[in-house]
């Protein structure tokens, strides 16, 4: 037996808002689930100056400077800022760039003595690739004179 119910026409409006509402609310607490516990942002550093605290980022595509002690949300649960370590006369020295998720450390992207790729020229290719960033092998153009002595 099915029953009948007698709707006014302001109460099936007001439930087709309601219905409306709760299924933008659904989505809404999905995408906020997604962006506060499966998305991570993507960090790029262009360069960083550990001694002055200062480094020149990408974050998701977007150039960014960090500077300092201070420590800035980059999106949603998501912060960056300068690592340091505590020297015994007092001073803090940077050492690392740190990505936080809720104030808490969740990924280091750059250490102090980490050496990244510098560019695509060949001096800084051969560099890379036998010395380690250290600069100790140089390119040097000599003419070919058809004997093995210098």
């Amino acid at each position: 037996m099915a029953y009948k119910f007698n709707i006014s026409k302001g109460e099936e409006i007001l439930l087709k808002i309601a219905s409306v509402g709760a299924a933008l609310l659904g989505v809404v607490a999905v995408y906020s689930f997604y962006k506060n516990n499966i998305w991570k942002p993507k960090v790029n550093v262009k360069s960083v100056d550990f001694s002055n605290g200062v480094a020149n980022l990408e974050i998701n595509d977007k150039p960014f400077v960090l500077k300092g002690d201070s420590s800035y949300l980059i999106a949603y649960d998501w912060g960056i800022k300068f690592g340091y370590t505590l020297k015994s006369d007092g001073r803090r020295v940077y050492d690392r760039i740190e990505i936080l998720k809720r104030n808490m450390v969740q990924k280091v992207v750059r250490e102090a003595g980490e050496v990244s790729f510098t560019g695509f020229d060949e001096k800084t290719f051969w560099n890379d690739a036998f010395e380690g960033g250290k600069g100790g092998l140089v390119a040097v153009q000599r003419p070919f004179t058809g004997s093995n002595n210098k």
